[in-house]
């Protein structure tokens, strides 16, 4: 990194920094008596927080790719390819009515604590069979469910085999498959890196499958393997881009 990206990177993390401290004191206000009105308001809080933070990282080109003029009014099941953490907030400007299915980190205590008391979110320990009903209600609502079908963050710039329960929630949902292409977060941070690199981050909002699309395959086993490869000649197509 040249000195002028070394001041960009820290006046973004100093940004970083002291807002992510306010938000966090916004925890400690008393919440509005009702449950639901204050995990909304949270969402609506934590939307616009991410969005702030993507705008201001002034070491980081920021460009969303949206040809299909998506808005996020339908619910959908919300696919992302893994590379870093940077993942979850970037998905998360995407719209306020996202709802994060995760693996086993869910349940620390601390995230709990500080995040899990105000967003709705769902483990899939159990796998996603056991919690179809409920996430059918989110679907009801009209929320976007994200879930990451490689499993885990990979931050190598390929995209890794996808498992299948993405695919199989959105078949029994009979719901949009809706994919998000991540491109440049495995490159602006690294593992067992604290600082971000300067680079260009790429989303790209790719058309929905509907049900009915079977040019992605008859069924959710045949979707999961022909939608990764569709991630991997398209990530492949942003590789040359950038």
């Amino acid at each position: 990194m040249t000195p002028g990206q070394w001041i960009l990177g820290g006046i973004s993390f100093l940004i970083f920094a002291v807002s992510s401290q306010m938000f966090t004191l916004l925890l400690l206000l008393p919440p509005p008596p009702y449950e639901r009105e204050r995990k909304r308001i949270y969402k609506l809080l934590l939307w616009i927080y991410a969005k702030f933070l993507v705008t201001t990282h002034f070491n980081i080109n920021t460009k969303v790719i949206n040809e299909e003029r998506e808005n996020f009014d339908r619910p959908a099941v919300l696919i992302a390819n893994h590379q870093s953490i940077l993942d979850v907030p970037m998905s998360y400007m995407l719209s306020h009515k996202i709802l994060l299915v995760t693996n086993d980190w869910a349940r620390n205590r601390w995230f709990h604590f500080f995040i899990g008391r105000y967003i709705d979110f769902y483990s899939v320990n159990k796998g996603l069979e056991y919690y179809i009903e409920d996430l059918r209600k989110w679907i009801r609502k009209g929320y976007q469910i994200l879930i990451f079908p490689e499993g885990v963050r990979w931050g190598s710039g390929n995209i890794a085999r996808f498992h299948k329960g993405a695919f199989y929630l959105a078949e029994k949902l009979n719901v949009d498959i809706l994919p998000i292409l991540l491109h440049g977060t495995g490159t602006i941070n690294t593992p067992r890196k604290f600082y971000l690199k300067s680079g260009d981050f790429t989303v790209n909002i790719l058309p929905r499958i509907t049900p009915g699309n079977i040019a992605f395959g008859m069924n959710y086993q045949e979707r999961t393997k022909r939608v990764q490869q569709f991630y991997r000649e398209e990530y492949k197509k942003l590789d040359i881009k950038n």
